[in-house]
């Protein structure tokens, strides 16, 4: 079982199965939170029992292994089967942002108003405060998503902190 993230899942299936060693011996969690967010200490604590935990980013590794959790650092790779590639692109957009609702965000969004309203723009912006369990106006997923990403010329990515953090 691979668990991304482990602390969604708790939250939408519950944690009886924390208690059951076998599934905790066969399940890897796949973590992408940041030290300093609130889910980060929930992932630590699912982590430590499963049988496997990996990050997509170096520092939070390091920071997994500070919470007695084995830790690994994983890859991010590229899947053909997820690459809607044309020869020529029919772009519908020029400027794509995904990303959850966060106060730095929301405010380099507003200095950017101008010069986004110059160009074929979309801004999606997610309430992450709960896992988001179905397709929504402010939440993409699936074939929709990928879509979206492929008939955009720039996605635009804001770090929720000034920190070098891969999100």
């Amino acid at each position: 079982f691979v668990l991304l993230p482990p602390h969604e899942y708790v939250a939408l299936e519950g944690d009886s199965w924390l208690h059951d060693e076998r599934l905790l011996g066969r399940t890897i969690a796949l973590m992408a939170e940041q030290p300093h967010q609130p889910h980060f200490a929930q992932n630590a604590a699912i982590a430590r029992s499963t049988a496997a935990a990996f990050d997509f980013n170096r520092q939070a590794v390091s920071a997994y292994r500070m919470h007695r959790v084995d830790a690994r650092y994983l890859s991010v790779g590229y899947t053909e089967s997820w690459d809607p590639f044309e020869a020529s692109p029919t772009w519908t957009r020029d400027v794509l942002f995904l990303g959850s609702e966060e106060a730095r965000r929301q405010q380099l969004l507003a200095q950017c108003a101008g010069p986004l309203s110059r160009h074929r723009a979309r801004l999606i912006v997610s309430d992450n405060s709960s896992p988001n369990t179905a397709a929504s106006p402010h939440f993409v997923t699936g074939r929709d998503k990928r879509q979206l990403l492929a008939s955009s010329k720039v996605m635009l990515n804001i770090h929720r902190t000034s920190g070098p953090y891969f999100e």
